[in-house]
């Protein structure tokens, strides 16, 4: 079985610390990268190519659905430019 790469997503160092702890104690997942604003995640998700985000929507700045709008609008974007197999993998 592949792993599950994840992105991790909040701006307190401490709820981060507890998602990766509770993540990675279950056998095929590992965090990847980890972010604290929506600039950062979206950095971060073009770098880590992860499989799955966790999320903090409430963010300061810009928020965390601007982040995942701008991993949306990015992947789609290299969806149609890429083969159908890793279009399917993008595809949020």
């Amino acid at each position: 079985m592949n792993e599950i790469a994840i992105l991790l997503v909040d701006d307190h160092p401490v709820v981060r610390e507890g998602y990766r702890s509770l993540l990675e104690r279950q056998p095929g997942r590992r965090v990847v990268a980890e972010a604290d604003t929506a600039a950062s995640a979206y950095a971060a998700y073009r770098s880590a190519s992860p499989d799955v985000v966790i999320m903090d929507l409430s963010l300061p700045g810009a928020g965390g659905l601007e982040a995942v709008r701008h991993i949306r609008q990015w992947t789609k974007a290299l969806a149609s430019s890429s083969s159908p197999c890793t279009a399917a993998r993008l595809s949020l």
